[in-house]
């Protein structure tokens, strides 16, 4: 009940924060204020417009975590701002996601330099579900569609548009697919190789991981046995 009412807190002095952010000066506030609130709220709004930003600072405020210990009020912030990168999906629009893909991977691994994270079972648990978020992105089988609509002979402005236009769409979807594919076998490989070897001889915390992480049966035995 005290670490709920002690994040309720922080999280209330927030939306305080953000309320007050001067739309026009959230820069200084990333450079300025290295672990501060203030530079939690800055960062949290950015997400409706930018949420490859909103990855990137996060992962920018958590290396400057990394470097001294962390007392008591910058643990509370910590976790803060953990809640707000990992709660949050990918957007569901094309680009979005495909922009955000390399900044929510980074900024959510950086965490588990921090000894705090590395060793707390909880948080793996919260990652694997970041890779298995990745997983479901990814279209079974999926077929390159590249360029399948030429411009023909006789046709309408109207028609040249739209088939520029679902070509657009096409080579965006191709890459994508195969951006999620990328992430997706990188942050499978980190995760293995970052876990900590005692958590591996838990059977139930490592069948919780395959299902969450949605891993193949290759990959939990690979987990498994590093």
């Amino acid at each position: 009940m005290r670490t709920f009412l002690v994040v309720n807190f922080f999280l209330t002095t927030i939306l305080s924060a953000i309320a007050q952010l001067d739309p026009h000066g959230t820069n200084n506030v990333f450079t300025e204020n290295p672990i501060s609130l203030e530079r939690v709220a800055a960062i949290e709004k950015l997400w409706a417009e930018r949420p490859d930003r909103f990855y990137q600072e996060t992962a920018k405020m958590v290396g400057s975590m990394t470097k001294t210990p962390l007392n008591a009020s910058e643990q509370q912030i910590l976790l803060i701002l953990w809640t707000n990168a990992v709660s949050k999906v990918l957007p569901t629009e094309d680009s979005r996601a495909l922009a955000c893909l390399s900044p929510k991977k980074d900024a959510l691994f950086n965490f588990f330099a921090l000894p705090e994270f590395h060793s707390d079972k909880a948080r793996w648990r919260q990652l694997s579900c970041f890779i298995g978020e990745l997983k479901m992105r990814i279209t079974p089988d999926y077929r390159n569609k590249a360029v399948m609509n030429y411009a023909a002979p006789g046709d309408s402005l109207e028609e040249i548009k739209r088939k520029k236009k679902e070509n657009e769409k096409n080579a965006l979807s191709d890459e994508l697919q195969m951006k999620l594919r990328e992430i997706h076998w990188r942050a499978v490989n980190e995760f293995r190789l970052a876990m900590p070897d005692k958590f591996r001889r838990d059977a139930a915390f490592i069948d919780a991981i395959a299902k969450a992480a949605h891993l193949t049966p290759e990959e939990e035995h690979q987990l498994k046995s590093e």
